[in-house]
């Protein structure tokens, strides 16, 4: 019964079928919209959508307030720091296809103009830097845990050419910097963290982070 509810509700149209989405193995319909992403043909699906399938509402699962806040913030850090006529920024959960049926999710990432050309598919060349906050995942359905789960996709990213990875954890009020040719660096919340050129961004400054 709840799942012929879950699939009446399930109203807007959903343009990719779990073939093109790199999956090994069918999805029911109604759930392809809360994939997150796709590691070895596997889904790993969106954080909170078990709550949206059992509440019988609509598909939409999206960031909360204080992620989007965030990632709002940093991306204007970006357009103010004068150097868009070198770099192209992006952000609302950016696809990048790593191989066959591996896509991961991005929520920003910052591209070499030249190397960054704008189209209906994911992105499958590496952007210099990627920045993430939080986990979106749904980590309870997955066979990580966060620290694996952060870890083995920032390994993904610096495998497939990804200069730095930037992660944003504000339950620890924390910095992670990673790349491939150095330790990984965390920071406190109220640390200056270098982005990409000019480009800083010091979290306790976006956020006061005695409300976290």
């Amino acid at each position: 019964m709840a799942q012929t509810t879950i699939k009446e509700t399930y109203k807007k149209p959903f343009n990719k079928t779990w073939q093109e989405m790199g999956l090994l193995e069918p999805l029911p319909g109604y759930l392809l919209p809360y994939v997150y992403e796709v590691v070895n043909g596997k889904p790993i699906f969106r954080k909170g959508y078990k709550e949206a399938l059992l509440s019988y509402k609509s598909n939409d699962v999206g960031s909360s307030s204080l992620q989007s806040f965030i990632v709002t913030e940093i991306i204007g850090l970006l357009f103010a720091s004068g150097i868009r006529d070198r770099y192209v920024f992006t952000s609302s959960e950016h696809g990048i296809h790593l191989g066959k049926n591996d896509n991961r999710s991005m929520d920003i990432a910052i591209f070499d103009k030249a190397d960054f050309k704008p189209t209906k598919k994911y992105a499958d060349k590496p952007p210099l830097i990627v920045l993430e906050v939080d986990i979106d995942a749904d980590i309870e359905s997955w066979t990580e845990t966060k620290q694996q789960y952060y870890q083995n996709k920032t390994k993904d990213l610096l495998n497939f050419g990804v200069q730095k990875v930037i992660w944003v954890f504000t339950e620890t009020k924390s910095v992670v910097v990673a790349t491939a040719q150095t330790p990984w660096q965390i920071f406190d919340g109220k640390d200056e963290v270098h982005v990409i050129d000019n480009c800083t961004f010091n979290l306790s400054k976006i956020i006061d982070l005695e409300t976290l």
